[in-house]
């Protein structure tokens, strides 16, 4: 798989990084909230967590130009994102100058070592840049215990919970 144009390529083409982060802040997943509610109900945080965790992932995939690998969530949240094909195509041409295709098939063909590393190099790469957990439930996690929201009679728990059983 070709690599993805990085940000040098962005500033080639007229992007850089404050446009980039405009574009991305600009990203209008509103849409595409009760699509992605049906996989994750429940509390409408849990929906937003994963939108600023999809943010974050398109961030790194304009910045790194490197073969990346979404977490569950976040991918689950793209795939809705293609399905809505004339706002995908409008929103990945506002955020990269380009349309962004999604291999869904990595790590499936014989490239399973390679699916292994992009994985590592994803996860280095979004705690290195955010500083947080990439895995999902483990973000969750850290999201509350950053809130003191631990307790299991504390709705916020409930929440923690409920993204558990998702997925």
């Amino acid at each position: 798989m070709d690599k993805i144009p990085n940000l040098k390529h962005y500033r080639k083409v007229g992007k850089i990084k404050e446009e980039l982060d405009l574009a991305l802040n600009l990203l209008d997943l509103q849409p595409l909230r009760a699509k992605l509610a049906e996989k994750y109900p429940g509390d409408p945080r849990l929906l937003e967590l994963i939108e600023i965790r999809y943010r974050r992932f398109l961030y790194l995939v304009a910045t790194t130009g490197e073969e990346l690998v979404p977490s569950e969530d976040i991918d689950e949240l793209w795939h809705i994102h293609i399905l809505d094909t004339i706002k995908y195509r409008n929103d990945c041409q506002n955020i990269f100058g380009f349309f962004l295709d999604h291999f869904p098939y990595f790590g499936l063909q014989g490239d399973r070592e390679d699916w292994k590393k992009a994985h590592r190099r994803t996860i280095e790469l979004y705690v290195g840049v955010f500083g947080e957990e990439y895995s999902f439930h483990n973000a969750l996690r850290d999201h509350l215990s950053k809130s003191r929201q631990s307790d299991p009679r504390n709705p916020e728990f409930v929440l923690y919970q409920e993204a558990r059983s998702c997925g």
